[in-house]
C-alpha cells in the first residue's frame, strides 16, 4: 500500500493506524447488521478515528442504496465548524447542547453509540438521554481521546475481549447498557478464518486507495523544517494543544 508521493506519505503518517481501526470496526459492526440500528452517534467526532468511521459508514450507505442510515457526530464547540466542514456527518452536535436536538428524540429510531472520547460523564449523559425513548441498540467503546492523567480510572481504559456484538447485558435501565469494546486484532483473527489473505489484502488496498483519493482535503498539512522551528511547533502543541 506504500505510495512514495509526498502527499501520500504525509497522509499515511496521519491516518494509517487510525483508519484501520475505523475500517475493521465498521466491518465488525456491519457483520452484526449494526445491531438493528438505523442511526449512529459518534463522540469525539473531530478525531480521525471517528470521522474515518463516519466516512466508511457513508460509503456503505451509498453502496446499499436501500439502507437508511443517519450519522451524527458529537464534538466540542470549538471543533463544530471543522467537523461539519468535513461533510461526513449528517448532523454535528456539540457536547453542551446535544440533549436538546430533535434528532435524538425520535422514538422510532434505533441508535448505535460509538464512543471515541472515552469520557465516562459523557457516556452516562448519552445513555441516560437515549434511555428516555429506549432507542439505544448498543454501545461500542472505540477510543480514548479524552483520557488524561487526571482521569486514569476511566471505565473505557479497562479493556476486555470481544469478538461479537451479541445482545448487550442490561442493568436496571437502558441508561446502563453495556459498552462493548472493539479490539482490532481480535476481529482480524476472526476474519482470517472467514477470508483468505488475498481477499483481506484486496479489501485493504481498495479501502486505502479510496481514502487517499477522498481524504486529501480533510486536513491541511503544515510542514516545519529545522531544529528551531520543530522546537517551536512542539512547544505550541504542548502548551495549547492542536486543532483537528
Amino acid at each position: 500500500q506504500y505510495d512514495p508521493s509526498p502527499l501520500a506519505e504525509d497522509l499515511t503518517m496521519l491516518y494509517r493506524p487510525l483508519f484501520w481501526t475505523a475500517f475493521w470496526c465498521e466491518d465488525w459492526l456491519h457483520a452484526s447488521d449494526y445491531r438493528g440500528a438505523n442511526n449512529f452517534l459518534i463522540s469525539s467526532a473531530s478525531a480521525k478515528t471517528a470521522f474515518c468511521l463516519a466516512y466508511l459508514l457513508g460509503k456503505r450507505k451509498a453502496e446499499q442504496a436501500q439502507r437508511t442510515l443517519t450519522i451524527v457526530g458529537l464534538t466540542s464547540k470549538r471543533n463544530v465548524e471543522f467537523t461539519r466542514g468535513l461533510g461526513l456527518y449528517d448532523v454535528v452536535l456539540d457536547y453542551d447542547n446535544f440533549e436538546a436536538a430533535n434528532i435524538l428524540r425520535m422514538s422510532s429510531s434505533r441508535w448505535l453509540y460509538v464512543d471515541v472520547a472515552g469520557n465516562d460523564q459523557l457516556n452516562t449523559r448519552v445513555r441516560t438521554h437515549l434511555a428516555v425513548s429506549e432507542s439505544l441498540a448498543a454501545g461500542v467503546q472505540l477510543g480514548l481521546t479524552n483520557l488524561s492523567p487526571s482521569a486514569p480510572s476511566a471505565a473505557s481504559a479497562k479493556f476486555t475481549t470481544n469478538t461479537s456484538l451479541s445482545s448487550p447485558s442490561r442493568a436496571s435501565s437502558n441508561s446502563q447498557i453495556e459498552m462493548k469494546q472493539f479490539f482490532m486484532p481480535e476481529w482480524l483473527a476472526v476474519r482470517r478464518n472467514q477470508l483468505s489473505v488475498t481477499q483481506i489484502t484486496l479489501m485493504q488496498a481498495k479501502a486505502w486507495n479510496e481514502l487517499m483519493r477522498d481524504g486529501k482535503d480533510w486536513v491541511q498539512i503544515e510542514h516545519v523544517f529545522g531544529g528551531e522551528r520543530v522546537q517551536e511547533a512542539y512547544k505550541k502543541v504542548a502548551q495549547k494543544g492542536t486543532d483537528p
